[in-house]
């Protein structure tokens, strides 16, 4: 282990505990004294692997007792040497990163909407688990592309749970947003998931954007705000990293940027 610095960010060796399938997506249970410690809900691990030069981003999927897992979609060399990968073998992880849901006025809210496109439930079941631990009400808005995808684990920290598959597979037709829309109540939202997902609540025009709380999927290399290589934005309205300023962002405020 080796601490990069004083704002909590440690190198660490961890240890594969478990795992496990869950619809297409794989839980991968790591071995942590000292992230699993420090990490919050919305924020991420950067893990090395053989294959890519750069580490690979995932956020926190869940938390134990000396333990933290992610949540991996298998799609292209990194991800599938991480499905190959057995019990009792370790992965270099630095992290936690990047800024979590304490940073903005989430966890004083009576209720939550938290919507997720595709492998964007990942976020969703820690800041379920820190709201149901205070009582407080958790919707979840899931849309997946098939019911493959699906899986049930951890549902008992949701309130109500509506799903959307885009084929008509499992739950309703279509795309995740217009289920939102058809049931929203006036709650803030926690969202992650694709760009075109918020950019479908921004036209919209039901929720607005700056009731909306927002996790970036972004490619990175460093994550700590070195290499740019998590940039967004445009020379008109000016750029963030998704490692540094984010990855939760509210959607107010990179409106202009994605």
């Amino acid at each position: 282990m080796m601490n990069i610095d004083s704002e909590k960010i440690f190198l660490e060796d961890c240890k594969i505990l478990d795992i496990s399938l869950l619809g297409q997506y794989l839980e991968v249970v790591l071995e942590s004294f000292y992230i699993s410690k420090y990490v919050k809900p919305g924020q991420f691990v950067n893990v090395k692997l053989k294959t890519p030069f750069f580490r690979r981003p995932f956020t926190l999927f869940d938390k134990g007792t000396n333990s933290f897992s992610i949540l991996v979609k298998i799609v292209g060399k990194g991800t599938k040497e991480i499905s190959e990968m057995k019990r009792e073998q370790f992965l270099n992880v630095l992290g936690p990163l990047g800024n979590s849901i304490f940073d903005f006025d989430l966890y004083g809210l009576d209720a939550i909407d938290l919507v997720a496109g595709g492998v964007g439930i990942a976020n969703m079941l820690s800041v379920a688990k820190l709201f149901k631990a205070s009582n407080k009400k958790v919707r979840l808005f899931w849309g997946i592309k098939t019911k493959s995808e699906y899986f049930e684990k951890f549902f008992e920290y949701f309130d109500e749970i509506f799903i959307s598959s885009e084929d008509g597979s499992i739950g309703q037709k279509g795309v995740i947003t217009q289920v939102l829309n058809e049931n929203y109540t006036g709650n803030k939202v926690y969202a992650c998931g694709p760009v075109k997902m918020l950019k479908a609540i921004l036209e919209d025009k039901v929720i607005l954007p700056n009731d909306v709380v927002c996790s970036l999927e972004s490619v990175m290399g460093c994550g700590i705000g070195i290499c740019y290589g998590c940039s967004i934005g445009n020379s008109q309205y000016g750029y963030k990293l998704v490692c540094k300023d984010g990855p939760n962002f509210l959607l107010s405020e990179i409106k202009s940027l994605i």
